[in-house]
């Protein structure tokens, strides 16, 4: 029998959901068992259509440098090959499903992306059932997809995927789309994670002004840009304390604590361990790994993406992120003036400033959107509606 991609909404969907495990069936066996058994199937069928393809794109390059440098990396110091491909094997079968399908079939992507909305309003009805969590982890509340900082990692790109979907076939905002925004929003002020907050109102505060295609962006603006502002914020932040002159925004906006004397510490002590080991990193490390490096049980990772790349893969990998991000800001910049260009970037920007004091460990829909970016050019060529706004 063959097997149809492209056309079928209903094998995206699924995968989809298969590829985003809610963070609740962790804690059942038969479940993550299932999950992961479908996920390789998944990726299986996935890597077919890549060899019919016969075709790579940069976009695909960028996917299987990334991935094969971790891997690389982690194999080189004899790291735990088996944790790192169940670890990142969403991710990256989500890369290779979005790059197909953005190559082929747009439309049915981002029908097939309706699904997630489902993943919002179970969530947000699990952190009302239960304000206190629905389950405890290391003395944290954790909800139906996992613990507070994990959420908007999971929120952002979805409520991305929605406004994309929305203006792509519909021209504007439907009230199925700003309900879910209100209850995303919601979400994360009722999950009280200071990191999501603030990714989150600069993501709304830069739609609100530029959504308009009347409303152009300064030349400057770019996501090139803000990657580069956002490293030279983390080494002001590391070497000259400059939170101190904007933390009381935080405080006193949003009742959160921003101190970064633990982040110091373990930066610190991350920047020490990537001078032994400057050009390949030590691979992938799981939680406890990082425990037992850092000498804390609280530091499962450098809490900073740009250190957690770095300690993953060196130099080496640093240069292939880089380098993913130069070729997304210039299909970004060549099609600027689409909501659509504005809608990827900006939810790049907002991850790349949560990455200032996390990691961004577990998520498994950034790098999608990322590869969304390098495709951010198709998108005006084949959206249903006209440009909009």
């Amino acid at each position: 029998m063959k097997i149809s991609l492209y056309n079928n909404k209903y094998l995206v969907s699924f995968m989809l959901l298969v590829f985003v495990m809610p963070a609740y069936f962790l804690r059942i066996p038969i479940a993550l068992n299932i999950y992961r058994y479908l996920g390789f199937a998944c990726m299986l069928i996935l890597f077919l259509f890549v060899i019919k393809s016969k075709k790579i794109s940069p976009p695909f390059l960028w996917i299987y440098g990334f991935y094969g440098v971790s891997f690389l990396t982690t194999l080189i110091n004899k790291g735990e090959l088996w944790l790192f491909f169940c670890e990142n094997y969403a991710s990256f079968s989500l890369c290779i499903l979005f790059a197909l399908m953005l190559e082929n079939n747009p439309k049915i992507l981002f029908k097939a992306t309706k699904v997630f909305d489902a993943y919002v309003y179970i969530n947000l009805i699990t952190m009302l059932i239960f304000p206190k969590g629905m389950y405890i982890v290391t003395n944290e509340p954790h909800w139906f997809l996992g613990y507070k900082n994990i959420l908007s990692r999971i929120m952002l790109p979805i409520l991305c995927l929605a406004l994309i979907r929305a203006y792509y076939f519909f021209g504007k905002l439907k009230i199925n789309t700003i309900i879910l925004i209100v209850c995303a929003v919601l979400t994360i002020i009722l999950a009280g994670s200071a990191t999501a907050l603030v990714g989150f109102a600069v993501f709304a505060l830069f739609l609100f002004l530029f959504h308009n295609k009347k409303k152009r962006l300064p030349k400057i603006f770019t996501l090139f840009t803000g990657l580069i502002v956002t490293v030279a914020a983390f080494f002001a932040l590391m070497f000259f304390n400059l939170q101190k002159y904007f933390s009381f925004i935080i405080e006193s906006l949003l009742g959160k604590d921003l101190t970064l004397t633990n982040r110091l510490a373990v930066w610190n002590m991350a920047l020490d361990k990537i001078i032994h080991k400057p050009f390949f990193g030590y691979g992938y490390l799981t939680g406890n790994q990082y425990v037992d490096m850092f000498g804390r049980d609280s530091y499962t990772h450098p809490h900073n993406y740009f250190l957690y790349i770095f300690m993953t893969g060196g130099i080496l990998l640093a240069v292939i992120l880089f380098a993913g991000y130069y070729y997304a800001n210039k299909t970004l910049k060549s099609s600027i003036d689409t909501v659509y260009s504005k809608i990827i970037m900006f939810t790049l920007i907002a991850f790349l400033i949560m990455g200032l004091t996390e990691s961004l460990v577990s998520t498994v829909l950034m790098y999608p959107v990322l590869i969304l970016a390098m495709y951010a050019g198709k998108l005006r060529h084949q959206a249903d509606v006209p440009k909009i706004v």
